[in-house]
Parts: C-alpha cells; structure tokens; sequence
C-alpha cells in the first residue's frame, strides 16, 4: 500500500497511514468516454497552458542554497495552484499527462466525484451536446468555463502534489541519489546542461562544461543498485558535499512530505 499526503489550510503536507484508495485490489471506475471525463481533461489543459505562461525559463533550484527571491508567479497561474516555480512545473508535468493517461484521469475524476457538490457541477457543466471535433469551450459560456476551473482547480493541485510524492517513492534509493546530485550539478550555476540518464538497475547523472566551441568536459556519475544506501549517501556528502539532510532523505521515508514543503519556500 503506498502512502497518502493531504494539504492542510495552512499549505503543510502530511502524510496519511491510511489512503483514501480502495485495497484489496479494487480498481478505480472508468470514466473514459464520458462527457465528465471529456470536461475535466479540457479543463486540465486550459490548467496547463495558464501554468506555462507562469513558468520561467530561469531556474529556481529546489535546494536553493541562498538563491534570490523567486520570480513573481502570481498574475495568470490559477490562485489554487502552488506559487513557487518548482512546484509549478510539477503540477504542468502533471495536466500535461492527463490527456493521454486514462488512469491518471480516470483517478482524477474519481476524486472529484467523492464530492457529490463538485460531481453534481460537473455534472450539470457536462450535460450540453458535442458535435463532432466541438470542445466545451465551444459550447459553454465564459462564466461556465469559469465555473468548471474553480471546481476542479483544488482537485487537480492536490492529485499534483499526490503524483510527483508517490513517483518519487516509486523510484530506487539510487534514482533518487542521481536526482539529488542532479540539483547539486544545476545549483552550481558551472555547469551548460545536466542530465540523467536511467538503466535498469543504474541511473547516471551526466554534466557537461563547454569550454570552447568544439571542447567540453563531461562529469558522469553512475549510482547502481550493487551499492548500498549507505555508500550511496556517503558519495553524496562526503566527496559532493550535500548537505546531511539532503544526501540522508535518499533513504528516509519521511523526505516525500518534507521535499514538497521545502520547495514552498
């Protein structure tokens, strides 16, 4: 069973013992095909392109080791959604998803329809006629769309925030190492494009200098599964000088909940 976050008023995240999620392998219904479905992944997109107008193309590291103020986020990315440019790209990466993930979808739609006031405006929103290749903004008003966002908005941050919580468990101890060295390498501000690179039982993080126009100087790091947790963090603390907490949260459980908030502030 995987673990559950929810978002309190105040913005903190925490963890749930029990998820909202049936057990025992009972499976989420398929709202796939139905005008519900059909509304809320058009929302999702409408979501997803406010949110790439908000996004900079400057980085703001997630471990942001002294960085300056963040940049001003406020004006078009939907109120409900988090301010802070990390957390921003987590939430499109997420509606960017929705349209071609039935699963995703179908989870989204569930959750909304556990509310029978945000189920029954949809509902309602979802009940017009579709001609062929029509979308609802063809048919709904602007206040109605407008509805429709401020139904969903709060569902989709927090299936969001779910999401990027549980691929971040999904993943091995030793993904996790590269995408801590990942922010490392990009946080140092030296380096012209770091990635990762994953295997089956490896994942890479690559970093390259260029130093001329024909000359570069590669930084490749390989974490496998042969090496343990423990090696692994010493790696990251003791020769990449990670700060303890950071290089430590490849094996602690509570880093998930942790990661989110600290990327608020």
């Amino acid at each position: 069973m995987g673990n559950s976050y929810t978002v309190g008023a105040d913005g903190k995240v925490t963890k749930k013992d029990n998820p909202p999620q049936a057990t025992g392998g009972a499976a989420v219904a398929d709202y796939s095909g139905t005008k519900e479905a059909k509304l809320i992944a058009e929302i999702v997109k409408r979501f997803s392109n406010q949110l790439a107008s908000k996004i900079t193309s400057v980085r703001s590291p997630i471990f942001p080791k002294g960085a300056g103020p963040m940049a001003d986020i406020f004006s078009y990315a939907p109120t409900c959604m988090p301010d802070n440019q990390e957390q921003l790209k987590i939430t499109k990466s997420y509606t960017d998803k929705i349209e071609n993930n039935k699963d995703l979808l179908n989870k989204l739609v569930s959750s909304v329809f556990k509310n029978q006031s945000a189920k029954e405006a949809i509902t309602e929103l979802a009940k017009g006629d579709l001609k062929d290749n029509q979308k609802f903004a063809d048919i709904l008003t602007k206040e109605q769309l407008q509805e429709a966002e401020d139904v969903l908005c709060p569902y989709v941050a927090e299936a969001a925030k779910q999401e990027f919580l549980e691929s971040w468990w999904r993943a091995p101890y030793w993904e996790r190492a590269a995408k801590i060295l990942k922010e490392q390498f990009e946080d140092q501000d030296l380096y012209d494009d770091v990635y990762l690179v994953y295997g089956e039982n490896e994942c890479k993080t690559i970093a390259i200098l260029k130093i001329s126009e024909d000359a570069s100087i590669t930084t490749e790091v390989t974490f496998t599964s042969k090496q343990s947790a423990v090696d692994i963090f010493h790696i990251l603390h003791d020769i990449y000088k990670i700060d303890y907490l950071e290089a430590r949260d490849i094996t602690l459980e509570e880093f998930g909940e942790w990661f989110w908030n600290y990327m608020g502030h």
